[in-house]
Order: C-alpha cells, then structure tokens, then sequence
C-alpha cells in the first residue's frame, strides 16, 4: 500500500491509503504443510506464493500470521483450499509496509496464505523472499479444565515427558475433543496424538512430548469400579481433584485402580503424559453397586413400661453399609430416625435419646439413605408403655359407718390389679400405719376412726403406684345397761313408765324392747350425766299385769351398727279400773 499526496490548490495536501488485493494466484511455494502450534514458527515465502496450513479450528481457535520486518511491501491473504475464490482474511501494512493478522478459524481443512507485494506487481516466485510467522491460540470453549457433563472434555497440551514433568497437563494447551462413552480409550479416536482425533479442535500436537486430561462429570449415581487397561506413558487419575492412581510408567494394567461412588456432580479426571512414540490411555467403570445396609440400633432398657417412663438412648451397634452408603469410598449416609413410621424432627444422628412416653405404643427404627438416594432401615425396637395402675376396689365387712369397739373390721370382694405392668399386688395399710402388706388385714375396731387403705403396686419399669381407696369405720364405745325399771304401778290405759340405768352417760339411744315376747317399737331415749334415762310404754291393758317388759338392745341413735343384745327383764304392774253401776234420777250418791 502506498501513500499517495495530491497537492490541492487551495494549499492542502490530503493523504489517500490505497490498497491492492491481488486475488488467489494459485502458486505453491512447496508442497509441504505447514502445523501451527501454539510457539511462534517462521518460515520462508516467496512474493507471489502461498502456503498450505492444515487447521482444525472452531470452539475460538485462532491463527496469528505476520511478515513483518521483511524487505518489502506485502499483503498476506487467507483461503479455504476449498474455495479459493473468496478470502477468509487480508491485511496490508498492519506493521509498517508489511502485514500481520489474527484470525478466528471457521472451517476444518487446508488454509492457503498467500503472500503477494504491493499492487501485484513484480510478482516475483522464489523461496524466501518474505519471512512468515505463525502461531495458534487454542479453543476458547470449553473453558479449560471444565468437566464434560456425561461427556468426557479431553483438554490436550503440546508439552509433557515420560514423567509427567516439562509442563506437562499445564503449559502449552493446544485443543480439546469430546468422548461420549463411559468407559474411555484413546484408540477409539487416534492412535499417536489427540491431535488425530475427528472431533479434535485447536492447534497442532505431535506424537512426542505431549500430554491430555479427560475429565468427565454427570454419572449415573453408583458404585463403580475403576480399572486401568493399559496407559502411555505416566498416568493418573483424580477424583473430585484428590489423587486416587498414580503409576510412572508405561505400557501396563491396574485393575481396580478405585472403587468408590460417582453422582451426577462428581467429577473424574484421567491424565496420561507422553515422552515419545505416541500416547495412549485406557480405562473402562464397572457398577459394582451392593445391596444397602441399614445397620443396627441397640437399646438396654424395659420394652413395656408405665406411663412416664424416660428410656435410654438408642445405640448405634452397625452404621449403614453396602449401596453407596459412607461405608464406601466418596459415598455418604444420611441418618433419620422414626417413632411408628414417622420422622422425628431433629433426630438425624447415628444414636437418638427419647423423651419421657405416654401410654402408647412406640416402634423405633433407623432410616437410611446412601449418596444415590437407596433407603432402608435398621432393626426396630417396641416400646409399650400402659397406663399406671389403677386402684383397686372392695367392699367394707361390716359394711357400715358405725360399729362398736372390738367389732372385725376387714374387706370382701377385693377386685384384681389393673393396669400397670410387671408383677403387680394388691397393698393394704391398717389405720395411717405407714406398713403396707399384701395380706388381707381382719382386726378389732378400736375406739375411734379406724381406716383400711388398699392401692396397686407394680414393679415394672417407670410405674407408679396407684392411688389409694380408703374405707373407715367409726368405733364407739359398746352401750351399757345396768338395770330397767317399772317406775309406778299404772292403771290400765295408761303407759308404764321405764327407768334405765347404767348407761353410758349423757348419749341418745335407740331401745328395743319387747313385751310378753312381743318386738315394741324402739324408742330414743337420752341419758342424763348419772347414765340415767326412761321411756313409756304404748297404753296397757289390765292383760299385760304381771307380763315381762324385756330390754333387747341399746344403740346409738346417731351411729346405729353398735348394738349389743341386752335380756333386763321388767315385770309390768297394771291395776284394772273399778266398774261403776247404773243410777237413778232419784238415787244419791
């Protein structure tokens, strides 16, 4: 390109830049190709020539060339071997009168770059006339080192030894190419370098020196097994970036390198780095999931117990195993516990300590679930917990209020225990003794309250003793009688009056008597403080002269149930009334 200066009259000068494409020439400089690789290369072009430059680019590979500091004016232009009657790319004076270019690849094949002076004219052919340079810039997508999601991303590097070191699998990234197929081996898509591969896309690799990763993430969630069939030169694997294999050598087999779970986010990554005579890696995943384990839980207490029985913790005798549980390498168990199929909200460790239990019954288990999302359970261990017991029931002999001093007191119809568990007894305790018995208490009223209390106790595991069922008696004194007496002689239709003594003092009582054998209704009568009292007689008749009154019993009036029987016999004086005759009018009497 030229700078052409026009002199204009009015006094300015104005600067044009002209520009000549010449257009594909269509002359080879040699027969040779031309790799680029991602270090500058140079070589000699003539000024009327083009160079073939097989490239396999997309993903953002991109190609430098330049001439710059060569002795003339150039133009580089670029063609697709395919189509040379449009160019790809063209530059002139990019760097002084000479030419440079970056260009992003879009196609897979031959380029042609093209090397032509100024204008085309003096197309002169001839080796060296220009010096070229040239480099690559790998692929920007994917973003290097990215794991392939159910793909594996092999990410290639023009750098690497025998050992693993001169930048190998860091320095010199060059391309990637993509491999569907779980299980993984080079020979399916090259045999001495990634470069080969059909979907490989970047710069230039040989077969020496050089190294790749495939890493690849999206696994079915399982147990696999990781054999090594066969590597060039060191290999090595990584799992979720931690090294698991690792062999500096050549040429051989590992089986089960690994044997671990892989999830849909893990992510697995197999290197190999190659000295000379080409690269090669093999490896294949085999499921080798087990069934899941669900452990076993331990507990050392009762099994059936009384309401607000506090348990022990639950142990943790075997934790989860088998399936993808944490037992296995990179696998995990996550632990829920159950009261009756149920989640128990919090309780999500390897043992669980219950609270205090109503009556109820209560099944405990263990849920697991591995890394892949498998659930079982552990043993299950049932809790009955029932009621406390109840207080049992019985009915007073005498079943009275009242009774006399020295009367038995005891109960019948003592119902059975309910209730409770364990070994569970009737208790009884005589008159707030504080000594409880299981036998059957039979005793003497004293004077006074007397009380029998009866309750259940069980000896099972959290059970309290039920309430208590008290039964009393109030004991009085036993009534006394010393004599009974007939106060006055009466006539007949008249009562008799009858005098008590002896009796306990300043007290109501209930008197029975009869006369001539026959029951009387009992009537009340109330001693004075001498122990003194009476009653009177129905109406008498002259027939019941010389009958016995008999006192039968003294009770209390208030307290009947303290009746003693009495025989004080009274011998009834009744006179007959006179009989009086008829009189006259005229009679005087």
């Amino acid at each position: 390109m030229k700078k052409l200066l026009l002199f204009i009259f009015l006094g300015f000068f104005l600067t044009f830049e002209l520009s000549a494409q010449c257009g594909f020439l269509n002359k080879q400089e040699n027969g040779n190709n031309y790799f680029p690789t991602t270090n500058n290369q140079s070589v000699g072009i003539g000024e009327a020539a083009f160079l073939r430059f097989p490239i396999k680019s997309g993903n953002g590979t991109s190609y430098h060339f330049e001439t710059c500091g060569s002795g003339y004016d150039t133009q580089l232009t670029g063609y697709n071997s395919a189509n040379t009657a449009t160019s790809v790319f063209y530059n002139d004076d990019n760097c002084g009168l000479q030419s440079s270019v970056d260009w992003t690849g879009n196609f897979n094949g031959t380029l042609f770059v093209q090397n032509s002076e100024y204008n085309c004219n003096n197309w002169q052919g001839g080796f060296g006339s220009a010096t070229l340079t040239y480099r690559c810039s790998p692929p920007t997508s994917p973003s290097q080192g990215t794991a392939g999601s159910g793909i594996w991303n092999v990410y290639c590097y023009n750098a690497g030894d025998a050992s693993g070191g001169s930048g190998a699998w860091s320095s010199n990234y060059s391309g990637v190419y993509t491999d569907p197929n779980q299980n993984f081996n080079t020979a399916t898509y090259w045999t001495n370098t990634p470069y080969d591969a059909s979907t490989y896309t970047g710069c230039y690799i040989g077969n020496d020196n050089h190294s790749w990763r495939a890493i690849r993430t999206g696994w079915s969630c399982a147990v696999y097994r990781i054999d090594v069939n066969g590597h060039d030169d060191r290999a090595q694997i990584y799992i979720n970036g931690g090294l698991v294999f690792d062999h500096n050598g050549c040429c051989d087999a590992h089986a089960n390198a690994w044997t671990g779970v892989l999830s849909s986010t893990d992510i697995v990554e197999f290197r190999a780095s190659e000295g000379g005579g080409g690269s090669n890696g093999r490896i294949t995943l085999t499921n080798v999931t087990t069934t899941l384990n669900g452990g076993s839980i331990s507990y050392g207490g009762s099994t059936t117990v009384c309401s607000g029985y506090d348990p022990p913790s639950f142990g943790n005798s075997a934790s989860a195993s088998g399936g993808s549980s944490a037992a296995v390498t990179n696998g995990t168990s996550t632990y829920q516990w159950q009261v009756n199929n149920g989640n128990i909200s919090g309780a999500t460790g390897l043992t669980y300590n219950p609270p205090v239990l109503s009556a109820g019954t209560y099944a405990y288990r263990r849920r697991v679930t591995d890394k892949c999302g498998s659930v079982t359970y552990s043993n299950t261990v049932t809790i009955t917990v029932v009621a406390d017991p109840s207080a049992p029931t019985a009915t007073k002999s005498p079943n009275v209020a009242t009774v006399c001093v020295g009367a038995t007191l005891t109960l019948t119809g003592v119902s059975s225990p309910s209730g409770g568990t364990g070994s569970c007894n009737v208790e009884y305790e005589v008159n707030n003794s504080g000594t409880w018995s299981t036998a059957l208490p039979s005793f003497a009223a004293t004077l006074g309250t007397n009380t029998i209390a009866i309750r259940t106790n069980c000896n099972g595991s959290g059970c309290n003793i039920s309430p208590e069922s008290v039964y009393s008696w109030t004991a009085k004194a036993t009534p006394t009688l010393s004599t009974a007496s007939q106060s006055a002689t009466v006539c007949e239709g008249v009562g008799a009056t009858i005098n008590l003594t002896g009796l306990l003092l300043s007290q109501t009582f209930t008197v029975g008597y009869s006369i001539n054998g026959v029951p009387q209704t009992p009537v009340t009568v109330t001693s004075n403080a001498s122990g003194q009292g009476s009653f009177s007689t129905p109406n008498l008749t002259f027939a019941n002269n010389g009958q016995t009154l008999q006192v039968t019993s003294v009770n209390y009036a208030s307290a009947p149930g303290c009746s003693p029987s009495f025989t004080t016999n009274v011998t009834l004086a009744v006179s007959a009334t006179s009989a009086v005759g008829a009189v006259s009018a005229d009679q005087t009497i």
